[in-house]
């Protein structure tokens, strides 16, 4: 029954998914195949886990972006790296219909993560991933905590989330993703 429900919010913005897929279509004239791939999958998948955690209730932080910053960065750049920050956090919002200021800091946790992975390219993939996922998380933390008033309670849901999350990202899935786009 969930399924069929994200189905329906999908259908319910095809026009702005097709002008999405069209764009990424042009712009591949002019840019890499294999990056414009990654970041429609990013986004989509980023999206697809922000809808499905609308579906419960308790206070949780599952999500791509920061293995897509991490891997963009990697492959293709601090730019990229901070292109894929921004639009795979904003399209996923934009799509669940609920912008929030805290949406703007996330975004800046996930540039900041680009930064510092683009100060240790050389480096392995999980540990710059995990590193950047503890960056990340210490900046929406402290934001969430002194300065958006997020209850203690909430704030550890969310960051334990997302690090238990990243982590199993980064420790099964990121060096194969790596290594494919490479």
């Amino acid at each position: 029954m969930k399924q069929i429900a994200i189905i329906k919010k999908i259908i319910k913005h095809y026009k702005k998914i097709g002008i999405g897929i069209a764009i990424m279509f042009l712009l591949s004239f002019f840019v890499n195949v294999k990056l414009i791939l990654f970041i429609v999958l990013a986004i989509f998948s980023n999206t697809w886990l922000a809808l499905l955690q609308m579906k419960f209730s308790m206070p949780s932080d599952f999500e791509l972006s920061t293995l897509a910053v991490v891997i963009a960065t990697l492959v293709f750049g601090l730019k990229i790296g901070i292109f894929v920050a921004i639009t795979t956090k904003l399209v996923a919002t934009i799509l669940r219909g609920k912008i929030i200021i805290d949406n703007v800091f996330q975004i800046m946790s996930y540039s900041l993560a680009a930064i510092f992975v683009s100060w240790f390219s050389g480096g392995d993939i999980v540990v710059l991933g995990l590193l950047a996922t503890f960056i990340a998380n210490m900046f929406m933390f402290t934001i969430s905590q002194f300065l958006l008033g997020v209850s203690l309670f909430d704030n550890l849901a969310y960051t334990l989330t997302n690090v238990f999350g990243n982590f199993l990202f980064f420790t099964i899935i990121a060096n194969p993703i790596y290594l494919i786009m490479k």
